[in-house]
C-alpha cells in the first residue's frame, strides 16, 4: 500500500536512510524486497516527505500521482442594484366648485377647495371653517353674502375661522352680519389666517369687532 489508502498494484520498500545510491533495490542493503518475481521493474520516488522509496508495479504507469486539491470556484460577484429615483408626486390641484346656494357654500368649504360663488347668497346659519389651508373663496361678479339674522351666534355672525385656517376671500361682499359677543361677520382664532380682497362690509354688528374680530390670528383687508 502506498500509504494513501489506495491499493493499486504498487509495493514499496523504504529506503533505510532516505537516500536513492542507485544501488540495488534501495541502494544501502537496508530494505526488503518485495519484487522477487521478477515480473515487476523498480524505480525510485518519493512520499513527499523526503524520503525515498524502492516501488515496483506492473508497469511505471502504476506511479502514484501527488493528488492535489481543486482549487475552488471563485465566486461570480452579483451585479449591485441599479438605483432608480423615486417618482415626485405630482400635487393634486384643488377641486373648484362653482356655487349659488348657501348649501352649495356650505358644502364646499367642507373640503380645501376653489369655490366660486355665480350669485348672491342668504346665509340662514353661520358657517364654520376649521383646519382648512389654501381655501380660496371668490366671485367675479361681485357677488353679496347676506344674513338672514334669523339665527344667533356668539362669535363669527358669518363665518368662524379656527384651528390654523388659511382663507382667501375674494371680489366679495359681506351683508348684516351679526354676533352678540365679537365678530359679526367673522370671528378669526386658532392662529388662523385670513385676507379679504377688493371686499367690503354692510352693516355687520358686534360688541366687538362689527366686521371681523380676531384672536391670535392675523388677517388682511382691501377694498
Amino acid at each position: 500500500d502506498d500509504y494513501d489508502g489506495n491499493r493499486d498494484g504498487a509495493c514499496y520498500a523504504t529506503c533505510g536512510e532516505g537516500r536513492w545510491t542507485g544501488q540495488g533495490p534501495c541502494g544501502d542493503g537496508t530494505s526488503s524486497k518485495c519484487c522477487n518475481d521478477g515480473n515487476h521493474d523498480q524505480w525510485q520516488d518519493d512520499d513527499y516527505d523526503g524520503n525515498k522509496y524502492c516501488i515496483c508495479a506492473s508497469s511505471p504507469s502504476s506511479q502514484p500521482s501527488s493528488s492535489q486539491p481543486s482549487s475552488s470556484t471563485r465566486p461570480t460577484s452579483s451585479p449591485a442594484p441599479s438605483l432608480v429615483p423615486s417618482p415626485v408626486p405630482t400635487p393634486t390641484p384643488p377641486s373648484i366648485h362653482n356655487v349659488s346656494t348657501f348649501s352649495e357654500l356650505s358644502d364646499a368649504i367642507a373640503t380645501n377647495a376653489q369655490v366660486t360663488v355665480v350669485s348672491d347668497i342668504t346665509f340662514t346659519s353661520a358657517l364654520t371653517i376649521s383646519g382648512r389651508t389654501n381655501l380660496k373663496i371668490g366671485s367675479s361678479t361681485g357677488a353679496v353674502l347676506t344674513s338672514d339674522r334669523n339665527f344667533s351666534v356668539h362669535e363669527g355672525g358669518m363665518f368662524y375661522v379656527d384651528s390654523g385656517s388659511d382663507v382667501t376671500f375674494t371680489g366679495l361682499g359681506f351683508a348684516s352680519g351679526s354676533a352678540t359677543s365679537r365678530g359679526g361677520c367673522f370671528w378669526v382664532g386658532g392662529s388662523s389666517n385670513v385676507e379679504v380682497a377688493d371686499g367690503n362690509f354692510t352693516a355687520c354688528s358686534s360688541s366687538e369687532g362689527g366686521a371681523m374680530c380676531l384672536r391670535d390670528s392675523t388677517a388682511s383687508i382691501s377694498g
